[in-house]
């Protein structure tokens, strides 16, 4: 992965914390990671690595694309009574206040899901305004990104490969 590619997934990784977790510091229990997911395969080692670590997971998926190097989905991963659930193809919400953002799964699914900064809460309903918050959501992300936010203080983001 090259240097520009590891900034890219860098501030969009603080930038998404940011929108998710706000104010609030993240703890053990919950965590984001970032990378290129590689299809069935790096679904499988997600699910290794939140069995394994305890951890609910937010990943965030790169790829090329004719925009350029960009944020292509969220997959969300939680393991709860030895079972490994798997959220693919989400999106972030934001709703009309601005607040924390949520993150959605594909349509047609009626739950919806907030990280608090431990874990992964599954909520009830998705909101009645779903396109409209993921547009809110894209445009806070946007001007996150290009404002290089930090959020470093509240979490450790490290960079390194996973392995293969």
């Amino acid at each position: 992965m090259t240097t520009d590619k590891t900034a890219i997934i860098r501030r969009y990784t603080e930038a998404v914390a940011q929108m998710l977790v706000g104010s609030r510091t993240m703890k053990p229990g919950a965590a984001i990671l970032a990378g290129e997911m590689g299809g069935a395969e790096g679904r499988l080692r997600m699910g290794a690595i939140a069995h394994s670590s305890g951890n609910d997971l937010v990943y965030l998926d790169f790829a090329d694309g004719e925009a350029g190097y960009h944020l292509s989905s969220i997959t969300l991963c939680a393991v709860r009574d030895g079972i490994c659930h798997l959220q693919t193809d989400c999106r972030l919400y934001l709703s009309r206040n601005g607040s924390r953002a949520i993150i959605l799964p594909q349509p047609g699914i009626r739950k919806a899901y907030r990280l608090a900064p431990g874990e992964l809460i599954q909520l009830a309903h998705q909101p009645a305004d779903r396109d409209e918050g993921i547009a809110r959501a894209e445009a806070r992300l946007a001007k996150l990104v290009a404002r290089d936010a930090i959020f470093t203080d509240r979490a450790a983001v490290r960079t390194r490969q996973l392995a293969a």
